[in-house]
């Protein structure tokens, strides 16, 4: 039986994956008979097929019918339970293998441990919690995970940092402004500035708005500087974007609506 190149390199990763999931304190010699047994049984199965030339489908069904590489390691280390330890999965992966891991550690099907993120998140109280909890999950498992790229700190702390500061300066800028309006209506007009009402509903909910810009966009500029799978980055990156670009409309209708309520006050003082 002949294999081609890319098919001995699905299964040389696969047992290389296996390698990485086993015991550390498992001896050579087992490590060794363990990922023999596991070699054996994929040619075993291949030659079953009884096929003229094997297919790379054909090895990638093998494969899967093995299970993941940390399914075989809990086999091979029986002194590892993985239910006891959340590992990143690698099968199945949409973002970074949080779901399908915890999904592989209840022995639920990924697409339930999604839905129920995603029905989490979808309230905007909860959805900033949810990214969160979902990064910080990430960064427990890959502990667990073997080795895997190192992550990219500097990209990490400088969309975060980035994003906050964006978000502060709009604040800040914001406020300057009405500052700024206060000044000159009193410097020139020789009084203090009018209540507006309702047109002034940017300065009583100013604190708010800066508190949910900030909580949404920083964490999922966070989340789009990890190394996510299927070109997410750039999706939630760009997510993030419009974030703040939402927060600086609605802080521009503000200006305008305090603005609007203090000409109409002044109307109104100069008719009287």
């Amino acid at each position: 039986m002949k294999l081609t190149q890319r098919q001995e390199s699905l299964i040389t990763r696969y047992l290389r994956d296996v390698a990485i999931q086993l015991d550390q304190d498992l001896p050579e010699t087992e490590r060794e008979q363990g990922l023999g047994q596991v070699q054996k049984r994929i040619d075993r199965e291949l030659r079953s097929l009884d096929k003229p030339a094997v297919e790379d489908a054909d090895v990638e069904a093998v494969l899967e019918r093995l299970g993941t590489p940390a399914r075989q390691a809990s086999i091979l280390s029986p002194r590892r339970d993985p239910r006891r330890v959340l590992m990143l999965g690698r099968d199945n992966v949409i973002w970074l293998g949080v779901c399908s891991g915890v999904a592989a550690r209840t022995d639920l099907d990924p697409w339930i441990v999604r839905a129920f993120a995603v029905v989490l998140g979808l309230p905007v109280f909860t959805a900033p919690v949810v990214v969160t909890v979902y990064i910080a999950l990430y960064l427990y498992m890959r502990r667990n995970s073997g080795r895997l790229a190192p992550l990219d700190t500097l990209r990490i702390v400088g969309r975060g940092a980035g994003t906050f500061l964006i978000a502060l300066a709009l604040h800040a800028g914001c406020g300057y402004l009405l500052r700024l309006v206060d000044f000159l209506y009193g410097y020139y007009l020789k009084r203090e500035l009018p209540n507006v009402g309702e047109w002034g509903w940017l300065q009583a909910n100013r604190d708010e708005y800066f508190f949910y810009a900030f909580m949404v966009s920083v964490p999922l500029a966070v989340l789009s500087a990890l190394p996510l799978a299927g070109g997410w980055d750039y999706t939630l990156k760009r997510l993030s974007q419009a974030v703040l670009a939402v927060y600086g409309i609605v802080l521009s209708f503000g200006l305008a609506s305090f603005a609007v309520g203090i000409i109409l006050e002044f109307v109104q003082q100069f008719s009287d």
